[in-house]
């Protein structure tokens, strides 16, 4: 359901449909995100808005990438590669320009990538039991193994920072800081 605040109208956007990714929208009101078959939905459809520049950067992902706005104009495109399952993060500028990055981790478990930022707008990953950090700066990541801690393999599912900067990491069976 989207909501105009100035006019207090609301509108349905794909009935029928379970809405369970990313819900990305540009300034001219187009829509872009995922449902519970991963699936991309998009609002008119199709559509290609120079505000959701990221949208090339969707082909050959498999359909439950995980988007980032960094409030600066560029957009952080988190996914697995259709043909390899190999991660990526994937910057595109204003400009539409696309870098892509391999992220350096693996899963058992197809799909489930968890992307936030921190406060200073860089880019954090969750697979698995792995906490992944992007330095846009250096174009490096570093990686941090949470496994001890936990009694069994677990599906990170939420990722959130605290204001004291501690990582909160969602898993199936659990909370992890």
């Amino acid at each position: 359901i989207k909501l105009n605040p100035r006019s207090l109208q609301f509108r349905h956007l794909f009935p029928g449909q379970s809405i369970y990714g990313t819900v990305v929208a540009d300034r001219q009101g187009n829509i872009c995100t995922f449902n519970n078959l991963n699936q991309v939905l998009l609002d008119p459809k199709p559509f290609w808005s120079p505000g959701l520049p990221f949208l090339p950067a969707l082909n050959g992902l498999l359909d439950n990438a995980k988007i980032l706005e960094d409030g600066s104009g560029n957009y952080w495109v988190a996914g697995i590669e259709r043909k390899t399952w190999l991660f990526n993060l994937i910057k595109t500028d204003a400009d539409g320009r696309l870098i892509r990055f391999a992220v350096p981790a693996t899963t058992r478990f197809q799909g489930y990538l968890i992307a936030a930022f921190d406060e200073r707008k860089h880019p954090w990953l969750s697979v698995d039991s792995r906490l992944i950090h992007f330095d846009p700066a250096v174009d490096s990541f570093e990686v941090f193994d949470f496994q001890q801690f936990l009694p069994e393999m677990n599906i990170s599912t939420a990722l959130a920072q605290s204001p004291d900067g501690a990582w909160w990491i969602g898993m199936e069976k659990g909370l992890v800081q």
